[in-house]
């Protein structure tokens, strides 16, 4: 369900795009009075097509093709859970009989777990949100912050020039970055916690739309009752 928000703590300015929000309350009234409107982009399950010791992303330019996303779609049809939010659950409540379930059905069909716990935008999503801006014929994007960006050096505004050839080392500068955004504020990648098992886009209405259908981004539109642990509601 797509909603409209009116109203939130955010610094415009080139030099400080900073998001400040509440965890204890929900998106939308975090997000109100700012961005048109809120997606929950779920971190994809891959593929396991890498040796465990090789880090793919040092080389994301050579590797990038190798990856294979899987849905949660998929594995929920495949383990007869009910819903996303059962997903979430075993994923993030690992003394639970629901996660040992998953974790042996992630090992039989050789799947990997969602990127979690590594504060990390996934590269398949920013691979996306960097197209998208390209066809729109933006040449820039901005890394901001949150109130969760741990180290000092991090919390400051940088520009980055992007296009199709160095879309990959792009990627790199930003993945480890809790916000970012165009210089306008048309749309947004917002981590909203460290071990967090999703993405918010949030932004103009349209914009955001057009990106997740165009780019086939599965999640789900928030509404006024969505919180920052929705599976757990």
């Amino acid at each position: 369900m797509q909603v409209f928000f009116k109203d939130m703590e955010v610094t415009k300015s080139i030099k400080n795009i900073f998001i400040d929000f509440d965890e204890h309350h929900s998106i939308e009234s975090n997000f109100k009075n700012t961005f048109d409107s809120g997606y929950v982009a779920l971190h994809p399950f891959y593929k396991s097509v890498f040796q465990e010791d090789y880090d793919y992303r040092r080389c994301l330019k050579d590797t990038f093709h190798l990856i294979q996303p899987v849905s949660w779609d998929k594995v929920i049809a495949e383990l007869k859970f009910k819903n996303i939010n059962q997903l979430a659950k075993a994923l993030l409540n690992l003394n639970s009989s629901e996660f040992r379930e998953l974790k042996d059905f992630l090992e039989y069909k050789r799947v990997l777990i969602p990127v979690i716990e590594e504060d990390t935008i996934p590269e398949i999503l920013l691979n996306k949100y960097l197209k998208s801006l390209i066809i729109r014929g933006v040449n820039e994007v901005i890394r901001g912050y949150s109130k969760h960006t741990i180290f000092e050096d991090d919390k400051q505004n940088t520009k980055i020039q992007v296009n199709e050839r160095n879309i990959f080392e792009v990627i790199g500068q930003l993945q480890n970055r809790f916000v970012v955004t165009e210089n306008n504020m048309e749309i947004v990648l917002l981590l909203p916690g460290h071990d967090s098992a999703y993405t918010l886009i949030l932004g103009d209405n349209e914009v955001v739309k057009s990106f997740i259908t165009d780019f086939e981004i599965e999640g789900f539109w928030v509404d006024k009752k969505t919180t920052f642990n929705w599976w757990a509601d």
